[in-house]
């Protein structure tokens, strides 16, 4: 009777200890993580800490997305750049005061959507609910066609393109065709 005991305690202790050692396994290689630490580091590595920073970037948005929009002059497109991180200390009180905080999955942003007027050539930052908040005048020597003339370098050489080719290549590549989303 004492021997079946000693193998009966023995038995459990081995079949214990393996199933603390497989759940150890288990926990450091489970790939079921709620909270994904690459995305969040790639998100901060975005952070923007001033209007002149989200200003460049969609500067740089233009540049990238300009140049895949349909050929039709009426489309325009709202490419939506996804959550940026921001810190409002960076940012002006006027900017900062037109904010509107939106709630979605539990979790509360403040989206931020960018155009450029097709008139003045102004950035305009409108809020969730398409309020201006913010405006950044175009400089002085600021040129509506520059995307167009990268693409096309000979665009105002004589002979090169017609008077309507011309327009048409201004009216395509009109940068004022994209507005941005930031949530």
């Amino acid at each position: 009777m004492q021997v079946w005991k000693r193998t009966a305690t023995i038995g459990a202790v081995v079949i214990t200890m393996a199933l603390a050692c497989s759940w150890c396994l288990y926990a450091a290689t489970s790939t079921d993580k709620s909270f994904d630490e690459q995305l969040y580091a790639l998100y901060l590595s975005q952070e923007v800490t001033g209007i002149q920073e989200l200003s460049d970037d969609f500067l740089n948005e233009q540049y990238t997305w300009l140049t895949v929009l349909p050929p039709d002059p009426d489309f325009g497109l709202t490419q939506d750049r996804g959550p940026v991180p921001f810190d409002t200390k960076g940012f002006p009180e006027d900017f900062n005061k037109g904010l509107v905080p939106v709630e979605s999955a539990g979790i509360v942003t403040w989206p931020v959507t960018v155009l450029e007027d097709a008139k003045t050539h102004a950035q305009v930052y409108l809020n969730a609910r398409d309020e201006e908040i913010y405006r950044i005048e175009a400089a002085a020597d600021y040129r509506a066609d520059w995307l167009a003339v990268e693409i096309f370098p000979n665009l105002y050489t004589p002979g090169v393109y017609s008077d309507a080719a011309r327009t048409q290549i201004l009216t395509l590549w009109n940068p004022c065709r994209l507005a941005v989303r930031y949530s």
